[in-house]
């Protein structure tokens, strides 16, 4: 933690890390049964979790239960080898109790943090979070479109031609189109984002306004369109329920980073560099000043 834009930069990580907690496996873990006994020391499913929390980001892409038995044999040699120690005395050595300290410390801030987040991340201020995420939301431009596929590049200039001269569009979608759909919809695709459709036609009908119909017969894999923009819409932002979970998420990374600040600022605090001798004050940068 050299630069101070660099601490809140590792702070955002070890607050993410401290929070996130697999959804499967936490759970599973509410009734927290016991998974093994080792000569009479049980092993929960909590001390699973905890195990594979501590694991680096991309084993935690694995689902939980793909690393359970892993997981469980992993315990099963800690508390063999553990007792091994205690008969050794190693549990009274200086830098075991050492360790215990820093491992202390590193379970009590991770439940202080969960406790914090529980008192403070209400469902009140979820709402509130979402009404601000609707306000700033900008929706990926969709548009609805009607077309009607045809195999052959004259087929379709011929149902152009009719189309100038008044013809109705879902008619001959009806009748033309070979489409399998085009009974239960008479050529009309609904909202689409850019994405959705192959290369050649999304560019066609994005490139259209509305009741615009494409002067030209697109081709693609599938034969040759005629298409027509009926309406354009920014997309919906997504429900409340879609995104609670990453609301509260980045909801919880406020309140632990604001209760760090607070006792930061209460605090009585000393720094040194890896030679021991003392660190001068660092003045934050302006960007970065509350």
């Amino acid at each position: 933690m050299i630069a101070f834009a660099s601490k809140h930069r590792l702070a955002a990580a070890f607050l993410a890390f401290a929070l996130a907690t697999p959804a499967a496996a936490q759970d599973k873990a509410e009734s927290d049964p016991i998974v093994a006994d080792v000569n009479g020391e049980k092993i929960q499913l909590s001390d699973l979790v905890a195990t594979y929390r501590a694991l680096p980001q991309r084993l935690q892409q694995v689902p939980f239960a793909q690393l359970y038995r892993p997981l469980l044999e992993h315990a099963i040699a800690i508390r063999l080898l553990a007792a091994e120690g205690r008969k050794s005395k190693l549990q009274d050595s200086d830098q075991v109790k050492k360790r215990m300290r820093y491992i202390e410390g590193q379970y009590l801030y991770e439940a202080y943090v969960e406790k914090i987040v529980a008192e403070r991340a209400t469902e009140a201020k979820l709402k509130e979070a979402y009404e601000a995420f609707v306000k700033d939301y900008k929706g990926e431009e969709e548009v609805r479109a009607s077309h009607i596929l045809v195999k052959t590049e004259q087929e379709a200039k011929d149902i152009l031609a009719q189309l100038e001269k008044g013809a109705d569009f879902a008619k001959l979608a009806k009748e033309k189109s070979i489409d399998p759909s085009k009974e239960r919809n008479s050529g009309d695709l609904g909202f689409f984002t850019k994405e959705q459709m192959v290369k050649e036609f999304a560019e066609a009908a994005f490139a259209l306004k509305k009741g615009e119909t494409a002067k030209a017969p697109v081709k693609t894999q599938f034969g040759w369109h005629v298409i027509r923009v009926t309406d354009r819409r920014a997309a919906a932002p997504p429900k409340f329920d879609e995104v609670k979970d990453q609301l509260r998420q980045k909801l919880a990374e406020g309140i632990a980073q604001e209760e760090i600040t607070k006792l930061r600022g209460a605090a009585k605090i000393e720094r040194f560099d890896s030679e021991g001798k003392p660190l001068p004050a660092e003045e934050p940068k302006k960007d970065e000043k509350r």
